[in-house]
């Protein structure tokens, strides 16, 4: 991660397993008993098979020996990301990094190329604070290149690879669906996704997952989901509607904002 501190993204996955607000969870002040519990849970869930909701209730009862009754998970999550400014070592190159250093372009492929049949997932957020170790005359091109080649890597070693960006412009519903940066990560993608919501679904704590790009399924379609940014989740309602009906409300919106 190319913006978050560890300690931010720990925060994050702590909320999200415990399914208690971040807030609360930083300021350790609970608008439900439970919630003290849930958020010790997420330790006991992040190490052993086991699901928050039990695990909430070992803890609730006491009964830390049943723990022991769950296996140890065989996975595990490794979090690459900064700690405030950081400088690279003169001879940084060609070795394995520090966490708390974030590398660039090259250093990340040869990192993901080095630990390939160990992967199951990699994330990569934010794209465009990426920084390229060979950058050409144009940093959309030197974000294709890299989507390619990370791609490449992902088909090697049989694993799936996220690339996250931001809207660029947000001026036009053709500037939320496909800025510059996310046609260049387009390009070479299997499965695109944007994240939109529209004026009338705020309120009602919904959003839209759009799917401009599929290679094995149907694209140009939205699913509608419950959010809950307390806690970092959307829940599909199992409503869809077509994105050209969604272009049609965002352009309406930008009219009206003109």
């Amino acid at each position: 991660n190319y913006e978050l501190s560890r300690s931010d993204i720990a925060l994050r996955i702590e909320s999200y397993i415990s399914q208690v607000p971040a807030q609360e969870i930083e300021r350790e002040e609970y608008s439900n008993s439970n919630n003290v519990y849930r958020v010790k849970a997420v330790e006991y869930v992040l190490k052993r098979v086991i699901s928050i909701d039990k695990a909430t209730e070992i803890l609730i009862k006491g009964n830390l020996g049943e723990f022991e009754k769950y296996p140890l998970r065989t996975n595990k999550l490794h979090i690459i990301c900064a700690e405030g400014e950081m400088e690279y070592e003169s001879d940084y190159e060609g070795s394995d990094f520090v966490e708390d250093e974030l590398p660039n372009d090259r250093q990340l492929l040869d990192y993901v190329e080095k630990h390939g049949e160990e992967l199951d997932m990699v994330v990569v957020d934010l794209i465009t604070e990426l920084t390229f170790k060979n950058p050409t005359s144009s940093e959309a091109n030197d974000i294709k290149l890299f989507v390619k080649e990370f791609k490449r890597l992902c088909k090697k070693y049989s694993f799936t690879g996220w690339v996250l960006n931001q809207t660029a412009d947000e001026t036009s519903s053709f500037g939320l669906l496909t800025n510059k940066y996310s046609r260049a990560i387009a390009q070479s993608s299997d499965l695109v996704i944007s994240i939109i919501s529209l004026d009338e679904m705020v309120e009602n704590d919904e959003t839209l997952l759009v799917i401009k790009k599929s290679r094995h399924s149907v694209p140009n379609q939205c699913l509608i989901c419950k959010r809950d940014f307390q806690i970092g989740r959307f829940t599909p309602t199992g409503d869809i509607i077509p994105l050209s009906e969604v272009i049609k409300k965002l352009n309406k919106q930008f009219s009206k904002k003109g």
